[in-house]
């Protein structure tokens, strides 16, 4: 039997899954993490410089600055414009923690039988209201809008007539379209 580093516990050869609890908590240990982890997959890639939406300028740099009500926010060091990455997605006006809902994201997307609100509730440490509009959220509009975008895309790769499949009629337990971008 080889040698162990139990400092860094590292996923089997074997193993079915393709994205662990481990490496979730690894790599998202905090809100702060989840925050900076939108910041640069949806408005920049270095984490300081990204395009304006008011002045319109590329490359423009910006600053983080907590607000009051402990909202993070970046400002456009131009125009003074506030980009909050959790504006416009399912984490927008949630009081719930980003960490709580990107392991609910993890639980619901590395399973192949589904995961109920209940098991959410017991999961989180939530109430069960809050685990059930967690699991619809995730369930109808971050997974539409991903099966969504696949879907044109194989549709537009694979077939040159205007024949396409509805979204909805292709997906299914278990299918890859499923897993967020953090997947492997």
């Amino acid at each position: 039997m080889p040698p162990v580093d139990r400092k860094n516990p590292q996923r089997s050869k074997s193993s079915d899954s393709r994205y662990s609890l481990m490496e979730f908590m690894r790599e998202f240990p905090d809100d702060d993490t989840c925050l900076e982890w939108l910041w640069h997959n949806r408005f920049s890639e270095d984490g300081k410089h990204a395009n304006c939406p008011k002045c319109e300028r590329d490359g423009v740099v910006f600053k983080k600055y907590p607000t009051k009500q402990r909202r993070q926010t970046w400002t456009c060091t131009q125009c003074v414009h506030h980009v909050q990455p959790t504006a416009v997605t399912i984490f927008e006006g949630s009081s719930t923690s980003l960490h709580l809902w990107f392991f609910a994201i993890h639980l619901m997307t590395s399973t192949k039988c589904g995961v109920s609100a209940k098991h959410l509730e017991r999961e989180l440490g939530v109430t069960y209201k809050t685990a059930w509009r967690m699991a619809n959220k995730i369930r109808n509009d971050l997974m539409e809008q991903t099966t969504t975008r696949s879907c044109r895309a194989k549709s537009r790769s694979m077939r040159p007539t205007s024949e396409a499949s509805s979204p909805a009629s292709s997906v299914g337990r278990g299918d890859s379209r499923r897993r967020l971008p953090w997947s492997p």
